[in-house]
């Protein structure tokens, strides 16, 4: 009889923590992570391992977008080096112009992604101040940067509103490093993992800021599985040697975003 209540009662603390998983869940799923999920594909691919340097790495993004954008079926398309819940990420500290310089543990820190002339209006991620990067912000003009509104609230909380950040001035990695003008306030979204804490971010055009690890991500106008196929060729018509990995819908790819609390 002892043995029969002690699995009884191991049974019921069973039942309660399966319930709870489930709960967080379904709430996990129904948060809104900052970007659309639906009607859109991504593929990555790696241009420094083909020995890509940084002018012809460019050409071929603007190649690209310019060719599956032409794809029918797709709405926009954009290359970004980092696509938010990735359970990976890569920071930076943040000196604000007029600022005390602070150093070491106390220096602010944001996480940091380069992305392409569009990125916000393929990710559905609202602009909520200033303007979306374009194809005036290049590798001749002022450097520039777009900033979510965690940035501003805790980078800058003397800042009345939000629309006070556009045209100000930070130095990214060092309190001597070259200044990035603001010119947007987006939306703020999960970055990290979907439960995470808001955080400061930053995004700056793939024009400045080079980098060779790209991520094509597709807004499409329907189901994105059937342009898997013609999106690919457009790749492999202007490198056929080039290797894609990660090959996935962003509904798949938030998935990945869950998999932490499901096996928690």
């Amino acid at each position: 009889s002892v043995l029969v209540v002690a699995q009884i009662a191991i049974s019921l603390v069973v039942l309660i923590a399966a319930g709870l998983v489930v709960r967080t869940l379904q709430q996990l799923q129904t948060m809104n992570p900052g970007f659309d999920p639906n009607n859109g594909l991504t593929m990555s691919f790696d241009l420094g391992l083909q020995g890509y340097d940084d002018a012809r790495g460019q050409q071929f993004y603007r190649q690209l977008i310019e060719r599956v954008q032409a794809v029918p079926g797709v709405d926009s398309a954009v290359v970004a080096n980092y696509v938010p819940l990735s359970l990976n990420f890569n920071s930076s500290n943040i000196y604000i112009e007029g600022k005390p310089v602070e150093r070491g543990e106390n220096a602010p820190l944001a996480m940091v992604a380069s992305v392409g002339a569009g990125y916000f209006k393929t990710m559905s991620t609202p602009i909520l101040e200033g303007r979306e990067f374009n194809e005036q912000d290049h590798e001749k003009s002022e450097d520039v940067a777009i900033v979510n509104e965690t940035f501003v609230r805790r980078l800058m909380p003397e800042l009345q509103n939000l629309s006070d950040a556009i045209g100000k001035r930070y130095r990214p990695g060092a309190p001597d490093g070259p200044l990035r003008r603001i010119v947007g306030v987006a939306k703020d979204g999960k970055y990290f993992n979907i439960a995470e804490e808001p955080r400061p971010f930053v995004w700056t055009p793939m024009s400045q800021d080079y980098n060779s690890s790209g991520i094509l991500v597709v807004r499409t106008k329907g189901n994105p599985e059937g342009l898997f196929g013609p999106v690919r060729e457009q790749v492999q018509s202007l490198d056929p040697n080039l290797p894609l990995f990660d090959v996935k819908t962003l509904t798949e790819h938030m998935k990945l975003a869950l998999f932490p609390a499901k096996i928690a």
